[in-house]
């Protein structure tokens, strides 16, 4: 028993170390990616919406196979009853059996039936695609979150750094005012300035808090993910503007699982419309049956029981001798089942035409409401791809537009950082006051910030040009 317990509890060791172990695993952007798509419940449920289209597309295709049903029942009458094997009035209990089996094949309907296999089919994979979509979907969201905790990780480590360079000069501010280099009054608007720069870096690692949050919640889980810090490389030149958004949108148009997703509703729209207008045509069906029954009124004469008696009816008028008559006697007994069954077989087989002529005008209501749904669908489709060419030229001006601020930025931040190295040289030897170093410290902040921000913005740009064209979102 004690070998037991020691085992049990390394178990829990175990289990405890690769759970902590995990916890504390960075995670790639590759594989947020994937723990959101195996665990997200919308996406779950889109799952199980279409393992039911693909229920429902294979019933559909058994549904043109023949039919086959079995029926039987057993039923006890007491009193004076029809025999249902003789049809004659009997009074006593009887029990009795039928049994049956049928089949029903449907030659034509108007193809109504092989258009609402292949609806069904379409439904299908309009379904696989709509799963495909959200799958994207959630990747880029996954992306963006992402993106957004190495934006926010930067934003804490240069508020951090600034926080660190502005406290250095407040202790270098204090010695030129110890010296009587500089006034008092420089030393507390530095001061002033390092009290700022910390509510900054305060301010910056919540951003990043709540940044990891929301990738927290979005993946479901119920602990914090540090993930891997990448190398991002900005792109250079612009790869991207040989093309334009005309060609980009062409090319999303055939990789974007929503755009598939409604072409196939579409088409499933049409085949639920020709479905619909085949209820106007005659139905030709076959039909065939084998039955049979038993009853227990139902007797035969047991073998070997026949006696005869003898009965005296007159005499012989020649001879005088007497003349007999034989009456049969009979011991009966139940027929057994088996002997019923193969002696009440019977058999049929049928043609069944049926016309449609008058149904409560439920056909014509059913045709309507197909050609709205195959309107409906029209309009679906164009809808998405207006919106899809939007979204494209929106991403590919966005982009463009974020390289040219990324690159202003990078100039801005460049001459900000000239003008502050030599206002600090000025302002170390005293020859500028405390508020033209803070204007210049602010300037810096501020340029590196826009900075910051600009280029966070355009690699979500391009990684949002590489999700129209197809492409795997990774950092690389």
């Amino acid at each position: 028993m004690l070998h037991i317990i020691i085992r049990f509890s390394l178990s829990l060791a175990c289990i405890s170390c690769i759970t902590f172990s995990q916890a504390q695993e960075s995670w790639s952007l590759e594989q947020c990616i994937t723990f959101a798509q195996q665990n997200n419940i919308q996406l779950k449920q889109s799952a199980l919406s279409t393992e039911l289209s693909q229920e429902s597309y294979l019933q559909s295709k058994l549904g043109l196979l023949p039919n086959l049903n079995a029926s039987s029942s057993y039923g006890i009458n007491t009193g004076k009853n029809i025999d249902p094997t003789s049809n004659l009035f009997v009074d006593q209990s009887i029990r009795s059996g039928n049994f049956s089996l049928s089949s029903n094949l449907t030659v034509f309907s108007g193809f109504s039936k092989v258009n609402e296999m292949r609806k069904a089919y379409f439904d299908f994979m309009a379904s696989k695609y709509s799963t495909a979509q959200l799958v994207n979907d959630i990747s880029l969201s996954v992306a963006t979150a992402y993106l957004q905790i190495l934006f926010a990780q930067e934003q804490f480590a240069i508020a951090d750094s600034q926080e660190k360079v502005m406290q250095e000069q407040v202790d270098r501010t204090k010695q030129l005012v110890d010296a009587g280099v500089l006034a008092q009054g420089s030393l507390l608007q530095i001061q002033s300035q390092q009290a700022l720069e910390e509510l900054n870096t305060v301010n910056a690692k919540n951003q990043l808090s709540l940044a990891k949050l929301n990738l927290q919640q979005l993946l479901n889980m119920d602990h914090t993910v540090d993930i891997v810090i990448p190398t991002l490389k900005i792109p250079v030149g612009m790869a991207f503007q040989e093309m334009n958004a005309g060609i980009i949108y062409e090319t999303a148009l055939t990789l974007q699982p929503g755009i598939k997703s409604a072409e196939l509703k579409l088409k499933g729209a049409e085949k639920g419309l020709s479905a619909a207008r085949g209820a106007y045509s005659p139905s030709l069906s076959l039909f065939g049956s084998l039955s049979s029954q038993y009853s227990n009124a139902v007797k035969r004469i047991k073998d070997g029981s026949i006696t005869y008696d003898t009965t005296l009816i007159g005499f012989d008028g020649f001879t005088t001798a007497p003349v007999y008559t034989f009456s049969p006697n009979y011991q009966f007994e139940n027929t057994p089942l088996g002997n019923q069954i193969k002696d009440n077989f019977g058999k049929g087989v049928g043609v069944s035409l049926n016309f449609p002529i008058f149904n409560g005008w439920a056909t014509h209501t059913n045709v309507s409401r197909s050609k709205i749904n195959l309107l409906n669908e029209q309009y679906n489709l164009e809808l998405q791809k207006q919106q899809l060419k939007k979204s494209v030229e929106t991403a590919f001006n966005d982009a463009v537009a974020g390289k040219d601020r990324y690159e202003a930025a990078l100039k801005s931040e460049s001459s900000a950082e000239l003008s502050f190295n030599y206002t600090k040289l000025k302002f170390d030897a005293g020859l500028l006051t405390s508020f033209d170093y803070v204007t210049a410290q602010n300037s810096l902040s501020k340029a590196r910030s826009e900075t910051l921000q600009a280029k966070f913005e355009y690699i979500f740009k391009l990684k949002v040009l590489d999700y129209y064209q197809g492409k795997p979102l990774n950092l690389q």
